[in-house]
């Protein structure tokens, strides 16, 4: 079945790139001739598989290594990329991670990065982009979310 977005020509964003499936987006969307734009905070998984890609795919890839839970993180990301003339047209928000225990354990600085990363980036980011995406007219934005995050589990508090 051919996939009804055509993604030649289009600049993908994608956080949370360096592992899992992050880097399986950007394999699968590099394989559709979408260049990238790689988010996380590992700079050297980021070129690695910025490399793997650009050599496999002859797509242009750009990385950036940003900690993605600090504040006003769609400002600056966009201003990174802005910086280096990239026309970002979808964008993936993909990073974040989970913490599992009993809440009144856990280590409020913990519990505020996992909701930085996992609330507040999303949205600052997304709306960022939005603005970018909407007037290229044929990008996509994607938000991943664990089912986890839609259903009550113990010791899965945030």
């Amino acid at each position: 079945m051919r996939s009804p977005v055509d993604y030649r020509g289009q600049t993908t964003l994608i956080t949370g790139a360096s592992s899992g499936i992050g880097a399986q987006f950007a394999r699968h969307l590099a394989t559709r001739g979408s260049d990238l734009v790689l988010v996380a905070r590992r700079r050297d998984r980021l070129e690695s598989l910025a490399s793997e890609l650009s050599e496999q795919f002859g797509a242009r890839i750009e990385v950036i290594a940003l900690d993605l839970g600090q504040p006003a993180v769609g400002s600056l990301l966009a201003a990174e990329v802005d910086q280096r003339g990239v026309a970002v047209t979808s964008l993936i928000n993909n990073a974040g991670f989970g913490t599992y225990g009993p809440f009144h354990l856990e280590g409020i600085e913990r519990v505020r990065s996992e909701v930085a990363l996992d609330v507040t980036a999303l949205v600052d980011i997304t709306h960022a982009f939005i603005g970018r995406l909407r007037s290229h007219g044929t990008g996509v934005l994607i938000n991943i979310a664990s089912n986890a995050a839609y259903q009550p589990i113990p010791n899965m508090a945030v």
